[in-house]
């Protein structure tokens, strides 16, 4: 059953929802995108890679990809270029800080924590808001900003569009 719309989705949806997550809570909301979306119909309905291409709302330029295709441990990071500099977030669950001096790529102590199978800590902050009925520390408008993106991509595959502006934080949904 995997790979299927109906039960799981595709790479977007099941394995990158979190990075997709991480890109709005830093940078922002997305504006508009581009997508292209690969799939291997030999084993999945869904896609197994998608390339997509945002530009943010505070005009941020993303490229974004993500696959199932690689083998275990593929790389996740995200890589800031600034005008003169370079951080990058990176590891199994984007838990390490690194900072680029003069060509030395040196750690962000402060920021960084370590573990080895993808379980940080920070879900306990998002089961306390929810416990404690703080809904503001949740963050719920962003959420619900990349549900509709998520939505949106989706659709714009399903109807072969390859460009696509997101209006007033909606999605496509019952147009």
């Amino acid at each position: 059953m995997a790979g299927k719309y109906k039960y799981d989705g595709g790479v977007l949806v099941n394995q990158s929802i979190h990075m997709l997550d991480v890109l709005v809570y830093i940078f922002g909301e997305i504006k508009k995108f581009s997508v292209n979306a690969g799939f291997n119909k030999k084993k999945l309905e869904a896609e197994d890679l998608i390339l997509l291409q945002f530009q943010l709302k505070n005009g941020i330029l993303v490229n974004f990809t993500a696959t199932t295709r690689s083998n275990f441990n593929y790389q996740v990071s995200i890589d800031i270029l600034a005008n003169d500099s370079r951080t990058t977030i990176e590891g199994i669950s984007m838990n390490k800080f690194f900072k680029y001096k003069q060509g030395k790529k040196k750690n962000i102590k402060k920021y960084s924590e370590n573990f080895l199978y993808g379980h940080g800590t920070h879900h306990k902050d998002v089961i306390e808001c929810f416990i404690t009925n703080n809904l503001d520390h949740c963050l719920i408008d962003k959420n619900i900003h990349v549900l509709n993106v998520i939505h949106s991509i989706y659709i714009a595959i399903a109807k072969k569009i390859k460009y696509f502006s997101i209006k007033n934080n909606q999605s496509i949904l019952g147009k």
